[in-house]
């Protein structure tokens, strides 16, 4: 219902703002949790940093932006999961780009939904394991690494004429592994 909702706004049926920002690149940061679900393991429930930028060279409406995710800490299991000379003791290190086209629409004097589309990128996470060999065990970690889809969803508020936030979500889908973060973006819109 959500979605069909925000389809109805991006489609016309919001009247554009006066408040609505008309600059021509953006620049965001901020904090996300990216978690998830997959094939063969859950996706990495980590916190993230995100930073990035949009162009918007049709000024208010369509834009291009790229962003790079990347986690701060680690995820433990407890207890952790032993398979044969393996324990799996966790995920950290969870790193991507994402790179697409964001669209823009006014919903208020000074709101907005920004929805985006595009790829995730160059993305991978470590898992930390120890392997048990001849009465001793050494600490490793694997990197697993993917892309794929990318989409987001924004609310906007605008604070000044050139600062504002964002609360949404992003969805980041390999098809084997679905990454769902909850977002907070603080906005720098210059020119």
């Amino acid at each position: 219902m959500v979605v069909i909702l925000c389809v109805v706004l991006v489609l016309g049926i919001a009247a554009p703002a006066a408040g609505q920002s008309r600059s021509l690149f953006d620049l965001e940061g901020g904090f996300g949790y990216a978690f998830g679900t997959g094939s063969e393991d859950e996706a990495p429930g980590l916190g993230t940093i995100t930073a990035g930028g949009t162009v918007w060279p049709i000024r208010g409406s369509w834009g291009v932006m790229l962003v790079r995710v990347a986690s701060y800490g680690e995820v433990l299991r407890d207890p952790p999961l032993v398979s044969g000379d393996i324990t799996f003791l966790g995920k950290t290190n969870l790193r991507y780009w994402r790179i697409g086209a964001r669209y823009r629409r006014a919903i208020g004097d000074r709101s907005t939904l920004t929805l985006g589309l595009g790829a995730a990128l160059d993305g991978w996470y470590e898992h930390r394991v120890r392997l048990a060999r001849g009465g001793s065990s050494e600490e490793h970690r694997s990197r697993i690494s993917g892309g794929g889809f990318a989409g987001e969803l924004y609310f906007g508020h605008q604070i000044s004429p050139r600062f504002h936030l964002r609360l949404g979500a992003t969805l980041d889908s390999s098809f084997e592994t679905t990454v769902v973060q909850p977002v907070a973006l603080a906005v720098v819109s210059l020119w």
